[in-house]
Formats: structure tokens, sequence, C-alpha cells
């Protein structure tokens, strides 16, 4: 436990990120981020592997901004990295939606030829070597209580 009562809701941060070639996710109290609460009974933040074999993993934020977009439509106008955010959220744009890629490497050897490329989002080309089947995948997630908050706002 992490220090609440049985049945007790509380709000978990979850951080995945690559550790050599496995996607990990290491979770955290919120309320423990925000300085709210002392961490109790946590695990050490230790953080479990949800996949091996990953040759790349990369995430964008579809950032909603009414004034971009002339309306309160809370559709994204653009995606960008995490390191743009703090300029975004300054303009009082907000996050409605999330693309993640991830090129995963097959276990068995095989010659390749021709070697594929592969782009993941707004990275620069990926040519692995030619002694694995690799495959792609992207997924755009909304974020649909954002949306409604987007919604809500007048501009």
């Amino acid at each position: 436990t992490l220090g609440y009562a049985a049945g007790e809701e509380f709000y978990v941060v979850n951080e995945y990120f690559l550790d050599g070639r496995e996607l990990k996710c290491r979770g955290f109290d919120g309320r423990y981020l925000r300085g709210q609460k002392i961490a109790e009974g946590h695990n050490g933040h230790a953080a479990f592997t949800l996949l091996d074999d990953v040759e790349s993993f990369q995430v964008l934020y579809g950032i909603a901004d009414a004034a971009i977009a002339g309306d309160n439509s809370a559709r994204p106008v653009q995606y960008i990295p995490a390191s743009d955010l703090a300029g975004v959220f300054a303009n009082n744009a907000q996050v409605v939606a999330i693309r993640i890629a991830l090129l995963v490497r097959g276990d068995g050897e095989v010659a390749v030829d021709p070697v594929p490329s592969f782009v993941l989002l707004d990275e620069d080309p990926v040519t692995p070597g030619n002694q694995h089947i690799y495959k792609q995948f992207e997924v755009t997630i909304a974020l649909r209580n954002m949306k409604n908050f987007m919604r809500s706002i007048s501009i």
C-alpha cells in the first residue's frame, strides 16, 4: 500500500522510458510528486519492463490552442515533443492527444534485403541492421477529458 486506506482513491503518474532496448514503466503517487504527501510503502519507484527488443520509442503531444484554431473544438492543431510543452502551456494551450510510436525488433535472425528504413513521428529515418525483422507501431490517443475541458472554455 502507499499509505491510503482500503478503497481510498488517489492518482498515479506513470513514466514510460527506454532502458537500453527495454520499454519500462515506473509509477509514482501523484500526491508525493506534488509534495502533498510523504512517500510511504512505495517500491522504491522501481521500473517494470513492459516490452523487450524496442529499437525506438517516440511520443508527441497534440496541442489544442483556441487562439490558433479560432474555436473551442479542442482539435489538435499541432503535435510537439515534450521539450516544447512549457512554451505552449504559457500561451494557454492544452494537451488533448498523444501520439506514440515504437519500432520493435524480432527475435530470430534473418537476412533482410533490401534493408527498410522507418520514420517514427517527427524523428529522422532509422535504418536498422539487416539481420532482423522490424515492425513499426503507431497510435494516436485522444484525451477525451481534456477535449471536454477545452470545449467549456470561452475564447
